[in-house]
C-alpha cells in the first residue's frame, strides 16, 4: 500500500521529489501546492530542466479540470505511462492547490497522509503545525447530531470523515523539529511524538551516513569538513545585498564567484549523531555550478587503519550490510567529475581516488553528492518508513486496551457465527 503525499512548494527540491516519485511504486504525489499563475507552467517545469534535462515523460502530463460536487473548480495534474499507447495509463494524479496561506490548505481534500513542506520558509514546528490543523472542510465534515448516530446492524455506515495529514516533513534544517537522516537515525522515528520532523539538509545527508560508518569501524576523535557546495536558488544572479546581515559575500554574483559560507550541517549533524557535537566542524564553499556538490572530510581515527583501500572496502562491506545504508552510500574508484554524479540517488558516493591517507590516523575523504536528486529521494524514503512504522503502531493493540469477554458473551458470538 502506497503511502499519500502532499508537496507544499514546487521549487528545486519540490519538482524533484515528484519527479522521483514517478520511479516508485511505494509512494504516491496526490496534491501539489504552487504559486504559479498558470498550472499548465507546472508541466513546462516539469519537461525542461536546465540540469536533469528534458524528461521522459515530455507529452504524457496534462492538467485536468474537474468540480466539486459544490461545483467548485479542481485541477488535477496527470501523468501517463510513457508506454501505455493509446489508452494513457494513468501513473500519477495530483490534485493541484495554488495557496500562499498554508492555514488555508485543505490537504484532506486529498486524503495526504504525509506533507512535504519544500517551501523553505515553514521550518520551525509551530509554522509547520499549520499543515495538521483540521480545516473548516474537515471540521464541517465531521459534524453531525445524535440524530444520525447507528440503531441497528442494517443502517449503512456513513463515510469517515476527510482527516487532516498525520506528519510534515520539513525539507531543510529546522531549529526546533527532530531530525532524521535516513540510512542512520530513522530507526528512531517515534510515530506517536513525531508529528513534525526535519529531513536536516542536503550537505548532512551526504555527511552523516560517512561519520556514522567510519565512528563504527574506527572511531572518530575530530574532524573538519568542508562542502564544495553547487550554487542554489537562493543566490544572486548579479551582485546584490545579502539577506543576512553577518554574511556580505552571499550577495554576490553566484555565476562569476567562489563564495565562502557558513553551513550548519555539522550543527545539524549532532542532531543526528549526538557524539560529533564539538568533534566536527564545517565550512561552506559556493562554486559557479547548477548543481551536484562534494564532501572534503579531514578526519582523525580512534583506531589505525593502515590504507585507503582498506577503508573503502570496509565502508563498502558495512554497508551492504545494513538495507537503508546500501540505499544511501556507495563509492567509486573511477575519475569523475561532477557532473557525472547528477540523477544519482544516493546520499553520499565516496571518492577513492580522490580520498587519500595523511599519516598516522589521519584520513582525508572526499564524497559526492547530488543535492537535489539525492535529498529528494531521501525524503520519499524517510516519508514511506514514517508510514509504514505509523501503520505497524497501530494495528498493536495496547494490553490494557484488551477486553476478555465473559464465557456466556463468548458462547453467544461463537451461536451467532
Amino acid at each position: 500500500m502506497t503511502v499519500r503525499l502532499g508537496i507544499n512548494g514546487f521549487g528545486r527540491i519540490g519538482r524533484s521529489a515528484f519527479r522521483s516519485s514517478l520511479e516508485r511504486t511505494d509512494v504516491d504525489i496526490v496534491a501539489i501546492n504552487h504559486t504559479c499563475d498558470d498550472a499548465a507552467y507546472l508541466i513546462h517545469a516539469l519537461t525542461y530542466d536546465t540540469t536533469h534535462g528534458t524528461s521522459k515523460y515530455a507529452g504524457c502530463m496534462d492538467i485536468l479540470d474537474d468540480a466539486d460536487e459544490q461545483g467548485r473548480r479542481k485541477q488535477y495534474l496527470v501523468v501517463y505511462s510513457p508506454s501505455s499507447g493509446a489508452e494513457r495509463t494513468v501513473l500519477a494524479k495530483a490534485l493541484l492547490f495554488s495557496q500562499r496561506d498554508a492555514t488555508k490548505l485543505d490537504w484532506s481534500a486529498a486524503r495526504v497522509d504525509i506533507v512535504l513542506e519544500c517551501t523553505g520558509k515553514l521550518k520551525t514546528k509551530e509554522a509547520a503545525s499549520a499543515h495538521l490543523a483540521p480545516k473548516p472542510t474537515t471540521v464541517a465534515a465531521s459534524t453531525g447530531s445524535a440524530s444520525t448516530a447507528v440503531t441497528s446492524l442494517s443502517t449503512p455506515m456513513p463515510p469517515p470523515p476527510p482527516s487532516p495529514p498525520r506528519y510534515v516533513i520539513i525539507s531543510a534544517p529546522s531549529s526546533d523539529a527532530r531530525t532524521f537522516v535516513y540510512g542512520v537515525n530513522h530507526g528512531d522515528f517515534d510515530a506517536d511524538a513525531d508529528r513534525i520532523v526535519s529531513n536536516a539538509s542536503c550537505t548532512t545527508n551526504a555527511l552523516a551516513p560517512l561519520v556514522h560508518m567510519l565512528e563504527r569501524l574506527y572511531g572518530v576523535d575530530q574532524g573538519m569538513m568542508s562542502t564544495v557546495h553547487a550554487s542554489t536558488a537562493s543566490q544572486k544572479v548579479l551582485d546584490g545585498f545579502s539577506s543576512k546581515r553577518t554574511d556580505w559575500r552571499s550577495g554576490r554574483c553566484a555565476s562569476a564567484n567562489i563564495i565562502p559560507t557558513s553551513t550548519g550541517a555539522a550543527k545539524a549533524l549532532s542532531k543526528v549523531l549526538p557524539w560529533t557535537e564539538g568533534r566536527l566542524h564545517g565550512i561552506s564553499i559556493r562554486v559557479p555550478v547548477c548543481n551536484v556538490s562534494m564532501i572534503d572530510l579531514t578526519v582523525q581515527l580512534s583506531r589505525p587503519c593502515p590504507s585507503k583501500e582498506e577503508m573503502m572496502r570496509n565502508l563498502d562491506r558495512l554497508a551492504a550490510s545494513d538495507p537503508a545504508l546500501a540505499t544511501v552510500f556507495a563509492s567509486t574508484d573511477l575519475a569523475l567529475v561532477s557532473s557525472d554524479f547528477i540523477g544519482r540517488q544516493e546520499s553520499c558516493i565516496a571518492d577513492a581516488d580522490a580520498s587519500c591517507r595523511l599519516g598516522d590516523n589521519w584520513y582525508k575523504i572526499i564524497a559526492w553528492y547530488d543535492n537535489e536528486t539525492g535529498y529528494a529521494t531521501r525524503l520519499l524514503d524517510l516519508a514511506r518508513h514514517m508510514d509504514l512504522k505509523s501503520k505497524a503502531a497501530a494495528a498493536v493493540v495496547p494490553v490494557a486496551c484488551q477486553v476478555a469477554l465473559p464465557p456466556s458473551a463468548v458462547s453467544l458470538t461463537a451461536a451467532a457465527i
